[in-house]
């Protein structure tokens, strides 16, 4: 039906472990499925079997342009470089220095990852990442299995810097990243 999504085509489209999440052209943010985490980002952990626009108020008015979904958490990428993440908080997923869950979207500080501005995310089982626009990969969340690409295998709860244009990629900017379950490329 042409009013799913108010009349306006899909832009990005993202699936969790039981939830789907997407932006449409006019900067708007969809979200449907499983919820018991607040992972659609309506401010409650009611399941909705059809699409449900998650308010604007809920990103201050900003459009989106990019999402993610993990397990059990998402996060959105505003056009201005602003991300926002909710959910499940388990590992520090989220970024914002806690393992507490949110079930509305939460902005991340911009001087959390450098001032360039977030051009794209991923999410993982219980972590996640974003490339910034000067190409630097910031990591977050569960590091069990190595997947934060730190050297190790403890969880970080804040975004931080991993890899960008320097050693190990000789002077590339990271353009584009993506996460399994347990692991990122």
């Amino acid at each position: 039906a042409p009013d799913v999504f108010a009349g306006f085509p899909v832009i990005m489209v993202a699936c969790g472990w039981s939830h789907t999440i997407v932006a449409t052209s006019d900067g708007g943010v969809f979200s449907w499925g499983y919820n018991h985490h607040g992972q659609l980002g309506h401010g409650d952990q009611a399941d909705r079997l059809s699409p449900a626009r998650v308010g604007a108020e809920r990103f201050e008015g900003h459009a989106m342009c990019f999402v993610a979904a993990g397990a059990r958490h998402s996060m959105a990428v505003s056009t201005g470089g602003d991300a926002w993440t909710w959910g499940n908080g388990q590992h520090g997923c989220l970024g914002h220095d806690d393992e507490e869950g949110r079930l509305a979207p939460t902005v991340l500080q911009r001087e959390t990852l450098g001032m360039d501005g977030v051009v794209m995310a991923a999410a993982g089982s219980a972590h996640s990442v974003c490339v910034t626009g000067d190409g630097v990969l910031w990591v977050w969340g569960c590091g069990e299995d190595g997947q934060l690409g730190l050297g190790g295998n403890a969880n970080v709860l804040t975004p931080t810097r991993c890899v960008g244009p320097d050693a190990p990629f000789f002077g590339s900017r990271v353009l584009l990243a993506v996460c399994g379950s347990v692991h990122t490329l």
